[in-house]
């Protein structure tokens, strides 16, 4: 998860500094990384706090269900933003994107070819709470 929140916490400079018009999506956009690096950070500081070694089996259950949840959670999150990008991009057209933009887009595939490959079994699916 650090190179997830690495890479997303990049992107959002990044897409900071660009020139870009205002726009609904981009606010949606920048919505969407923000609170996918929040999720990261809740999921790292999560990991560390306690001591995997030494813990009861029952804590160890309950702090795996949480990790699971933030990684679902801040995948759903790089995925909608994705949507939005792409939306954006046809609204404005490949060829009148900034020159930064490739940035962007660089370190955000970077963070969701990293959720895939270092999460794959916590963003497949997420156990629904009965009650």
């Amino acid at each position: 998860m650090y190179v997830v929140t690495c890479c997303t916490s990049s992107a959002l400079n990044a897409l900071d500094r660009l020139p870009l018009l205002n726009s609904p999506l981009l606010d949606g956009i920048k919505k969407h990384l923000a609170q996918a690096i929040k999720l990261g950070e809740e999921y790292t500081k999560t990991q560390n706090s306690i001591r995997w070694n030494k813990s009861r089996v029952a804590l160890k259950k309950s702090i795996k269900e949480k990790l699971h949840a933030f990684a679902f959670d801040a995948y759903s999150e790089l995925l909608d933003m994705r949507r939005l990008i792409n939306e954006y991009v046809k609204q404005i057209g490949a060829c009148n994107l900034p020159t930064g933009w490739q940035g962007v887009i660089a370190s955000l595939f970077l963070a969701i070819s990293g959720m895939q490959k270092d999460n794959l079994r916590q963003i497949e699916y997420k156990q629904l709470s009965l009650f």
